[in-house]
Parts: structure tokens; C-alpha cells; sequence
């Protein structure tokens, strides 16, 4: 976790679909990921902390700041 609360470098990142689906990657050097999902509703989750809801609308590109628990 980086000091400002936000996942650090190898922070497993999930996405998972309405119908179950699950998409994972793991954050870069500076605490970012990329997901290439199609377009619907979606609980994406960092490792370290709560996930957030998000819909992702066909052809668009979404930005979600995720955030871990402070232990």
C-alpha cells in the first residue's frame, strides 16, 4: 500500500462481472492498472481494500480510484 492509501506496485486488482465473471491483473510500478472489460456493471476490488461499483458503457474508456484499508 503506498502512503496515500492507494494500492502499491503488485497489488492484485479483480473485476468481477453481474454474471460472476472475474477479471484480475496486478498494479505497475506506480500503484496503476488497466482492465479491458466489456461494457456492464462491475465490483472491482484491490487486494487491500473494499471494491467499488462501477458500469463500464461500450467504447468508453473508465478511471476508478480504488483505496486499501489502513491496517
Amino acid at each position: 500500500m503506498a502512503a496515500d492509501n492507494t494500492p502499491g506496485q503488485d497489488t492484485e486488482i479483480s473485476a468481477t462481472a453481474s454474471d460472476g465473471r472475474v477479471v484480475r491483473t496486478t498494479t505497475d510500478a506506480a500503484g496503476r492498472f488497466t482492465l479491458r472489460l466489456g461494457p456492464g456493471r462491475y465490483s472491482v476490488a484491490a487486494a487491500c481494500g473494499p471494491p467499488a461499483t462501477t458500469v463500464v458503457a461500450a467504447g468508453q474508456q473508465t478511471v476508478l480510484a480504488l483505496r486499501c484499508d489502513v491496517p
